[in-house]
């Protein structure tokens, strides 16, 4: 198994390039919009879902087989077509091109693999298992998203909004003792269990003890308390 390097992708207004329009293209095309990507696809047919996709300009579309030449200028590809042959070209012309390539469903022709993710942006969480078993992942993400709910978005954006006001009027050792206690384990066990009001409260007395920290700072936590 190959020894991969975790990250995250900045992928807004990145070019990338999507080779196959079935249903597997179909599901990696939402993720490649919702990250920001400007997507061009190149496929002779179209799930109607992908067709939607390209009726409301939101990728373009390329109605023909693969060229090598169709990798030029795309920062990331991806190939999803049911034609290993077709696969392969498309992950030679890519590295050839030091561009990084995933054929779905086959890591061997791929230089990154996409994990199985829970969104709850701010948060993100991913799993895999190196292609072993995307079963497994899949089920472990299942068990993520139950365990880890909206009520950790809520908690971020609200940190989020803190930051800089820490950032600006505590020395260093300070704030950075305070970030360890905000984001420590009381606070994530009473997330974990829908306990935000909670949680806030403790947010609350831990502001409370930093003279620097005006009260207009903590008004935005009383607000977040409304949010569903």
């Amino acid at each position: 198994m190959a020894n991969y390097y975790p990250l995250f992708l900045d992928l807004d207004k990145s070019s990338c390039l999507m080779v196959g329009g079935g249903d597997v293209a179909a599901r990696k095309i939402s993720s490649l919009i919702e990250a920001g990507a400007e997507l061009t696809l190149v496929s002779p047919e179209l799930t109607e879902e992908v067709r939607e996709l390209k009726q409301r300009e939101e990728i373009i579309h390329f109605e023909r087989v693969y060229y090598s030449r169709d990798i030029e200028g795309h920062d990331l590809v991806i190939a999803a077509t049911s034609s290993r042959s077709i696969n392969r070209r498309v992950y030679e012309d890519a590295r050839e091109n030091n561009v990084l390539v995933n054929v779905v469903d086959d890591r061997e022709l791929s230089n990154f693999i996409v994990p199985a993710r829970v969104n709850r942006s701010p948060l993100q969480l991913a799993v895999c298992t190196d292609g072993a078993s995307p079963a497994l992942s899949a089920t472990i993400r299942k068990n993520l998203q139950e365990e880890y709910g909206s009520v950790f978005t809520r908690y971020l954006e609200l940190l989020d909004d803190l930051r800089s006001a820490i950032k600006d009027r505590l020395p260093p050792e300070r704030r950075r003792q305070l970030f360890l206690d905000l984001g420590g384990e009381k606070i994530h066990d009473l997330l974990k269990e829908d306990r935000y009001e909670e949680a806030l409260q403790e947010v609350r007395d831990l502001l409370s003890e930093e003279p620097k920290i005006e009260l207009k700072d903590l008004e935005g936590l009383e607000g977040n308390e409304d949010i569903s």
